[in-house]
């Protein structure tokens, strides 16, 4: 392991190259004979746990609560405790073809069928759902999937799953909304930009797609991509890409490259992206490259491999902005409530037949128009940025209030939102004008009813 100060920190001989970073800095490893080591940031190995009779080929997923996820090649999936004690076990239809996924609401997503003969194909293939406390809820079928490509999450919930020859969607409810055929097959999981464009790589072409919310190619690139790296893309929409030839390219959202380093090696592992700016990629003559840019992930649930820099495979609270603002939203906090932008400028809320309007709420408040930016799912409150300031939907109470944000800017345009794991919000505004614009971030937490500014 490197320390913060770029040296040596310590080494086991007992990890594997299917590594997470957990809350605490826990390392959770995918370690020799089929066991999960799990180390503290100094690392002293915490516990262990083997899988008898089973082969560990993918990545462990681990929780907001250190709740470690793993699948196995017997069909099985397991959880176990932030201190290693098994919580539950459940069975898959067919042996697991991915590791695990973990939506905003704590659902665990895993792919499994039965392999053909000398194929990288399985058949028969179900992307399965299972609670939080192990129960199944929905299973579907996606035709034939890949063996390796572990399901990626949209802002509004959909599971997105590499086919043999495209990508499919399936919504929160287990109802596939659409499959995109593409050249090839996509071994790699696919990521999520903040406005809900799909970015996927198709293995056998190496080519580099961008699709819309509906399935539909927004354009392509050839980029002599491996098929195990996947993008990462940044808060500006800049998509990081590996390539085979030795290149870390930089482009623009609509595939025009902004800037490349070459380096001695190819990258068949996918980049990252920290929330600090520094941007890291492996290329295969064993160097680790890292680069700080002015940059942040993009504020969408699954921006990278793994969802996070972390490689923890949970998606982030969901977020709703640009264009994917314009479709309903399936709320994962509560079953049954639907979301919806319409051209931006007003919220409806759907739920057993009932219409609540946003726009009922601010007709009180004085407010006739209102452009709505974005919007992030909490588990208690629902949180949108709009051009007249910053409101919250509590969920208990089912109503709107506004939020004077740090309590001087009310009604002053609010760029973007995002909630964390904590519950807290973040408000994104830019302030002043002219060459004295500056960025600045807000962020209010409901439990103490404060601000703070970063």
């Amino acid at each position: 392991m490197i320390g913060p100060d770029k040296k040596f920190a310590w080494d086991t001989d007992k990890a594997g190259d299917r590594t997470a970073v957990g809350p605490g800095d826990v390392i959770y490893t995918m370690g020799p004979y089929r066991t999960l080591n799990v180390y503290a940031p100094d690392g002293t190995l915490k516990w262990k746990h083997g899988f008898k009779n089973s082969e560990i080929t993918f990545m462990p997923a681990v929780g907001a609560d250190g709740t470690v996820y793993v699948s196995t090649t017997t069909g099985r999936v397991c959880a176990l405790t932030a201190d290693g004690v098994e919580s539950w076990e459940a069975q898959c239809r067919g042996k697991c073809k991915s590791g695990p996924a973990i939506g905003p609401d704590g659902m665990v997503y895993v792919v499994s069928g039965k392999t053909r003969w000398k194929s990288t194909h399985t058949s028969n293939c179900v992307l399965q759902a299972f609670a939080p406390d192990g129960k199944l809820s929905w299973a579907t079928d996606v035709e034939t999937a890949t063996l390796t490509a572990s399901p990626g999450i949209g802002a509004d919930g959909s599971v997105y799953v590499g086919l043999h020859d495209g990508l499919a969607a399936v919504d929160p409810g287990g109802v596939v909304l659409w499959t995109a055929p593409l050249d090839g097959p996509v071994t790699t999981p696919p990521v999520v930009a903040a406005d809900g464009t799909i970015y996927v790589v198709s293995s056998e072409a190496g080519r580099l797609y961008a699709l819309e919310l509906t399935g539909a190619v927004k354009w392509e690139k050839r980029m002599q991509m491996f098929g195990t790296s996947s993008p990462a893309i940044g808060a500006k929409g800049t998509i990081y890409v590996g390539t085979a030839d030795a290149r870390l390219c930089a482009l623009d959202p609509e595939g025009v490259l902004l800037w490349s380093f070459r380096a001695r090696g190819g990258f068949q592992s996918s980049p990252g992206l920290t929330d600090d700016g520094v941007l890291f990629a492996a290329s295969d003559d064993g160097r680790l490259h890292s680069f700080a840019i002015d940059d942040r992930p993009a504020a969408s649930p699954w921006p990278m491999w793994g969802a996070n820099a972390r490689r923890t495979w949970r998606a982030g609270r969901a977020v709703i902005s640009g264009a994917a603002a314009d479709r309903f939203i399936a709320d994962t906090g509560r079953e049954g409530v639907k979301w919806l932008i319409t051209n931006r400028q007003f919220v409806v809320r759907r739920h057993q037949g009932k219409t609540r309007y946003f726009r009922e709420f601010l007709a009180v408040r004085g407010i006739d128009k209102i452009k709505v930016n974005g919007l992030a799912f909490g588990r208690d409150h629902v949180w949108a940025a709009t051009d007249r300031g910053a409101f919250c939907y509590e969920r208990k109470k089912a109503t709107w209030t506004e939020y004077a944000v740090n309590r001087e800017h009310i009604g002053e345009p609010v760029e973007s939102v995002n909630v964390g794991d904590d519950g807290r919000a973040g408000f994104t505004m830019k302030l002043g004008s002219g060459e004295k614009t500056s960025e600045k971030t807000f962020f209010f937490d409901p439990a103490t009813a404060s601000w703070t500014e970063k």
